[in-house]
């Protein structure tokens, strides 16, 4: 090999550890991020009426996040208001703020998620109204459910003698078709935290969303693991202890 070749290889294999080096600094790159958000009630016109909300750092929407691959985000988030809150990367909620059935008309409107609770395992049967002149269509995320009915109209217990109880199909997505119902069944057999949400973008924005809570009594890892051991708490759980271990059951 001549001189030239073997300058030319030491030179490479610079080249290559300079890179291999490079890679090394990129990966141990482990940036925190530093949030401080208070919580407070405030009145917006998001709709073009005025609107009693929570608002984060007295803004509605909330603040937006910029993050990349590897960072640590801390948020230290302060509760203003008057009751408890749950509060998730997808936003700040309320346990079972809407009924089982729809609300009279004239009843006032409150614009905050929704946040449902179910026990691992409970059976459900879902029912969607669509009132409007446009097709909508729903997504329930974690689950597969059942169609078991959809009819014209507004949905009664007499529509139950419609359901398709022997070979309906299971789904993730449901449309409702214009001024009609549809109706879903399903176990909620997957503990968590989980998203129903209208898969038109105008309504999903608009709030046409809520979550379920699932939890199982039994706290059995054959239905939900342990908290990690290293999870950051905040607040008024600091320096409290873990919740009690999950059994093999």
């Amino acid at each position: 090999m001549t001189a030239g070749g073997s300058t030319m290889l030491r030179a490479c294999a610079a080249a290559v550890l300079a890179l291999a080096l490079l890679a090394v600094a990129v990966r141990a790159e482990d940036p925190y991020l530093f949030f401080e958000w208070k919580v407070t009630y405030g009145t917006r016109s998001p709709m073009g009426v005025p609107q009693k909300m929570l608002l984060i750092n007295d803004a509605f929407p909330g603040p937006t996040i910029n993050c990349t691959s590897n960072n640590n985000i801390i948020v230290n988030v302060f509760n203003m208001i008057d009751k408890p809150l749950l509060f998730t990367w997808y936003g700040i909620f309320e346990y079972n703020l809407i009924g089982d059935t729809p609300p009279k008309e004239g009843t006032p409107i409150k614009i905050a998620p929704n946040v449902l609770t179910t026990e691992y395992r409970t059976y459900i049967e879902l029912v969607f109204e669509n009132p409007e002149k446009s097709i909508d269509s729903f997504h329930l995320n974690g689950y597969a459910f059942f169609a078991a009915g959809m009819g014209p109209g507004l949905w009664t217990l007499d529509c139950r003698k419609t359901y398709n109880l022997l070979d309906t199909v299971s789904r993730h997505t449901i449309q409702v078709y214009p001024r009609s119902w549809t109706a879903v069944m399903l176990t909620f057999d997957n503990a968590g935290m989980w998203n129903l949400r209208s898969n038109v973008w105008e309504r999903y924005y608009m709030g046409e969303q809520l979550y379920v809570s699932c939890t199982s009594p039994a706290r059995s890892l054959r239905d939900e693991n342990n908290m990690p051991e290293n999870s950051l708490r905040c607040g008024k759980i600091v320096g409290l202890p873990l919740p009690a271990p999950y059994i093999i059951a």
